[in-house]
């Protein structure tokens, strides 16, 4: 994620996590500045680092567009990945691969969805073969890490089974 070092990057991250919130709400620049610019601490960066210059209407654009936008996708990122573990517990209580089956699934889907992605972009022939090669190579260790789980799976399937036997044999 690129480093912001404007006004509102300098701030404290609980004030620049409440903005984003105020930002995400739909808040207006008319009602974030002034509530912004009072704040104590607010004002102590500013006066520390900016000449007491208060945070401008060109400030929270800029911050629209490059610190608010990195949140948004750290969000999303966060999201993802809660999403992905929920889905992996509930394939895991159903008798499905758990987690690392269930990440293996979806970053091939994500995989996929690139590969689609990277056609729309311009690129020379070498370049897009490289790209593909890179992705096949990921695609390749996942698939083998899938065929070792599968397998560990089986080994331990097979070593339980004279246990079972014995225990039938004896009940008998």
């Amino acid at each position: 994620m690129k480093t912001h070092n404007g006004k509102i990057a300098r701030l404290p991250r609980e004030i620049r996590d409440e903005l984003n919130l105020r930002l995400d709400n739909g808040g207006t620049e008319t009602a974030i500045l002034p509530w912004l610019n009072a704040l104590p601490s607010v004002q102590s960066v500013l006066a520390a680092q900016f000449g007491s210059r208060l945070v401008s209407p060109q400030n929270l654009t800029n911050w629209r567009q490059g610190g608010y936008q990195d949140w948004l996708k750290q969000r999303a990122h966060q999201h993802l990945v809660r999403q992905v573990a929920d889905d992996a517990n509930k394939v895991a209580e159903s008798g499905g691969p758990g987690i690392t089956g269930h990440i293996s699934t979806v970053l091939t889907a994500e995989l996929l969805l690139t590969a689609r992605a990277m056609q729309n972009e311009p690129a020379s022939p070498a370049a897009r073969f490289g790209q593909l090669r890179e992705m096949l190579q990921t695609v390749s260790e996942v698939r083998r890490e899938d065929y070792l789980a599968g397998r560990l799976a089986l080994d331990n399937r097979i070593a339980v089974l004279p246990l079972i036997k014995v225990n039938q044999g004896e009940s008998r």
